[in-house]
């Protein structure tokens, strides 16, 4: 389960070592929302550069906090066991899922860099805005499509996921606990003993 790609260890490859470029009529406001997140994420790699993965995982959970609504994501990837959990259980998953995915993040950020993220447009449906982007890959890659799935919050947005090439990693993620829960007879204790672990290497 957590050896496989995790939801945010994918926003790490879009963000980490990234220049941001504009693309034409690329001006909504969910597009500056997205574009502002990874110019900030550049920024704290940058600031960090001499190894200080302390003040990188910091800044990296503050923008994560910030920008994603991780109560929602950490519900949905839990999937139907979020209903058999109790309180408890449920505050300590939400906790250590925040971690689980910062902590991935800030590692991954250190592995990339010389990509270009290009943010298109924005397809507004209700609530929900799903940014196009496109990762530029140095040496002749091909590139990378992302769509940021984000929604209204108050007044400004949350991502709630984000799909690499027409795979969601909300899906995937939720996938992937519900089979180790499953694997553990149905008891989320052992998730978040899980993640715990892997939080606490």
């Amino acid at each position: 389960m957590i050896h496989r790609r995790a939801f945010l260890s994918a926003v790490a490859l879009l963000v980490g070592g990234l220049s941001v470029s504009r693309l034409a009529a690329a001006n909504t406001s969910a597009v500056d929302f997205i574009r502002g997140m990874a110019t900030r994420a550049i920024g704290v790699l940058k600031n960090t550069a001499n190894g200080d993965k302390q003040k990188r995982e910091a800044e990296f959970r503050s923008i994560f906090r910030e920008n994603f609504d991780i109560a929602a994501i950490g519900q949905f990837v839990l999937g139907i066991h979020w209903r058999n959990a109790n309180e408890a259980q449920r505050a300590e998953y939400l906790k250590e899922f925040e971690t689980y995915v910062v902590r991935t993040y800030a590692e991954r950020l250190s592995e990339y860099s010389g990509e270009q993220l290009e943010v298109g447009r924005a397809l507004e449906q209700g609530e929900k805005h799903y940014v196009d982007s496109l990762i530029r890959r140095p040496n002749g890659a091909p590139p990378i499509r992302i769509v940021w799935e984000v929604e209204k919050r108050g007044g400004g947005f949350k991502v709630v996921d984000l799909k690499i090439e027409n795979v969601s990693m909300s899906q995937t993620q939720r996938s992937d606990f519900g089979s180790f829960v499953s694997q553990n007879g149905g008891k989320v204790d052992a998730l978040i003993a899980r993640l715990k672990q892997f939080n606490g290497r």
